[in-house]
């Protein structure tokens, strides 16, 4: 997104793919409205599924953007340069790990297995948005703070709160925002402007 109403989409007519839940996790197929918004996303060729926990939804996202957000935010790169990367898979898998580990420990059930996510995430950067840059990285190229804090850094502030250390996701976390700082210090017009624009 380059500013309000200019935007690229760099996937294909159909790469898009959403799940949707009710907040109070009740039928979606016996609520019209719902089924109205369901059929609204399904024309709209955003392949929406319909899925039983919110929580576990919300933290699929969080967990999909822990990985692919943070770091091709922190080396700024495009999905597929990370996904090109023969050390990707293993990155992934780590990491996955790690916010499914914290996850478990605060009794949340996610959407898919520790597997079926790192296939979501390699498929993601590598066929269905190669050319996809992050929101976060668009927010570290304007000099902006990034959500990193509500991402990562939720993750490894589950994990403590439920006496589960998240190593690798505290260690990005900081990453990210050692990413802001260097992008400022050799952007420095950037960044007077965002000063300016705050």
């Amino acid at each position: 997104m380059y500013g309000p109403g200019d935007f690229n989409f760099t996937g294909g007519a159909h790469a898009k793919a959403m799940n949707m839940c009710a907040y109070d996790e009740h039928d979606l197929e016996t609520d019209p409205v719902e089924q109205a918004l369901f059929n609204d996303f399904q024309n709209a060729t955003l392949s929406p599924t319909v899925v039983e926990h919110f929580l576990g939804m919300c933290w699929a996202k969080i967990v999909f953007n822990s990985v692919l957000n943070t770091l091709c935010t922190m080396y700024q790169i495009r999905f597929g340069e990370f996904a090109e990367h023969p050390a990707a898979p293993v990155l992934t898998e780590r990491l996955v790990d790690e916010a499914y580990g914290a996850a478990e420990h605060a009794g949340v059930t996610l959407l898919g297995t520790r597997e079926s996510e790192v296939e979501t995430i390699m498929h993601t950067a590598s066929i269905a948005h190669p050319l996809h840059y992050p929101s976060m990285y668009q927010d570290l190229t304007r000099c902006r703070p990034t959500e990193v804090d509500y991402i990562n850094g939720y993750i490894a502030q589950t994990g403590r709160e439920h006496g589960y250390i998240c190593p690798l996701h505290e260690f990005v976390t900081q990453e990210v925002h050692l990413a802001e700082h260097a992008f400022a210090i050799h952007h420095p017009e950037i960044a007077q402007q965002q000063a300016l624009n705050d």
